[in-house]
């Protein structure tokens, strides 16, 4: 595959993603109703069919030139978020996994650092559990450019007092939301016990005086672990009186989940076969959303990722000359011969076909002129 055949395969993916069929084939349809003549103007279907199949990409490779070059393009914000997102696959994967409530429940796991303004920093992909929570969070927030200033948010798969006590020692501030277990004695055993709809409770760690643990019950019972929001409240936009430490988590928690859905826009709408091209397909898709958020801080200005999107295909057609089409078939020179045989071509469709003069010395075939 040329690199300009893997451009027009790119920029047809993603031309699909805002004008998305039930199949990928109906785009070359000849029903005016289904048909994209864009896509035609930019790659036959036999060449779009055949550039799916020839990828055979190596996603711990695409991840570490994937981290790379998000981690030299951008500068992360304070409040950083913690999480895991799933990529849609049902498909043979030894590291195929299914948890109950999420959108897309079954398919691929990836952990991601992602930033409040939306910035996937560093993602890392889930191929069984080789190392504990604690060593994973600290290895996603080592990418970072320095441990100074950053608030770190995670939910309570991730939150415990271990986690909370290696933070400590890194110098980070964080906010971690825990369960009634993490630690028992307690959440579960003390700050818990006969808590009121609307009543939050304080307690301050003797070893290390600036972690607080904090229980709130809000629509149920949520506990937290966090060394930045002393006992105070606040008010957020819909009125309501909160302790500062949920009002923060509400606000930065969701960075992974929102990159997740804007990625969502820009990923190939179809299902993938291998669950290589379904990762190669996430991170296209993660790609463009990280380049958006990037022109939106250089503008200074809103911009959809549905306008983002359009503009980006648009310049991405001028560039590749989409008019100027690559040759769907090979240019042969016939030249006249004394004997005669059978068209390579033809002889696969009848064996009735009369022998030609006609040959092609160039490509070792011979056609007759009904071919050319």
């Amino acid at each position: 595959m040329t690199r300009d055949t893997f451009h027009r395969c790119l920029l047809v993916a993603l031309i699909m993603c805002v004008n998305r069929r039930d199949n990928y084939e109906q785009h070359w349809s000849e029903d005016p109703m289904y048909s994209t003549d864009l896509i035609k103007g930019i790659m036959s279907r036999r060449q779009f069919r055949g550039a799916i199949k020839s990828l055979h990409p190596k996603p711990r490779k695409l991840v570490n030139i994937a981290n790379s070059n998000f981690h030299r393009s951008w500068d992360p914000e304070a409040h950083v978020g913690v999480d895991e997102t799933l990529i849609r696959f049902k498909g043979r994967y030894k590291y195929r996994i299914h948890i109950r409530g999420k959108p897309d429940a079954t398919g691929l796991k990836v952990y991601g650092l992602a930033d409040s303004l939306g910035f996937m920093y560093s993602i890392e992909l889930y191929e069984g559990q080789k190392s504990t929570v604690t060593e994973l969070v600290l290895g996603l927030l080592e990418t970072l450019p320095s441990k100074v200033g950053y608030h770190v948010f995670a939910d309570a798969w991730y939150g415990s007092d271990i986690l909370a006590e290696a933070l400590l020692q890194k110098g980070y501030y964080f906010t971690l939301a825990c369960g009634k277990n993490k630690p028992a004695p307690l959440f579960a055993n003390f700050l818990q016990v006969g808590l009121v709809k609307g009543q939050v409770r304080y307690m301050e760690s003797k070893k290390n005086p600036s972690l607080l643990a904090v229980a709130y019950y809000d629509r149920a019972k949520c506990q937290f672990l966090t060394n930045r929001n002393r006992p105070e409240t606040t008010t957020n936009r819909h009125g309501e009186t909160l302790p500062t430490v949920v009002e923060d988590y509400r606000q930065f928690m969701g960075s992974v989940d929102r990159v997740d859905r804007s990625g969502q826009k820009a990923r190939w709408p179809h299902k993938s076969r291998k669950w290589t091209m379904a990762f190669f397909w996430y991170l296209l898709g993660l790609c463009v959303s990280n380049a958006r958020v990037i022109c939106v801080h250089q503008l200074g200005t809103k911009y959809k990722l549905s306008h983002f999107l359009h503009d980006l295909i648009e310049a991405w057609c001028k560039e590749l000359k989409k008019s100027e089409l690559p040759h769907t078939k090979p240019t042969h020179k016939l030249e006249m011969t004394p004997f005669r045989a059978r068209c390579e071509v033809c002889r696969k469709i009848d064996r009735n076909i009369q022998k030609t003069r006609l040959v092609c010395f160039k490509f070792g075939a011979i056609y007759t002129n009904n071919v050319i």
